[in-house]
């Protein structure tokens, strides 16, 4: 199997297994859940537990991945940080519903960026 990340994750070896992404959601460290979350290859079991994380820019990598299921995309449409919504809002995968919560937003720039997807 060929890497999957590179050293622009902040790796200092290259993800090439879903062991190892299974590892950094796992971890108690939170830049190690950031970049699980945020790879493109983390399956969406994983997407769905780092969801629910804790930190909110955890659970914004995940709402900017593309590869976060809908019905992810859906519920962090309604998180509580502005910055996660915006990120769902900005993800290319957005579901149709998840943008239509977006658009009465009460935060004007999530608003916006709903109606620019």
């Amino acid at each position: 199997m060929t890497a999957i990340a590179t050293a622009s994750t902040g790796l200092s070896a290259p993800v090439n297994d879903t062991r190892e992404l299974h590892r950094l959601a796992t971890s108690p460290l939170r830049a190690e859940r950031l970049l699980a979350a945020a790879h493109p290859a983390a399956e969406a079991a994983t997407l769905v537990s780092l969801a629910l994380d804790i930190a909110d820019s955890v659970r914004g990598a995940v709402a900017a991945n593309p590869a976060a299921p809908g019905t992810v995309l859906i519920d962090l449409a309604y998180d509580t940080h502005a910055d996660v919504r915006l990120a769902v809002a900005a993800n290319p995968s957005a579901p149709a519903q998840a943008l239509e919560a977006l658009a009465d937003d009460p935060v004007p720039f999530v608003r916006l960026a709903a109606a620019a997807s």
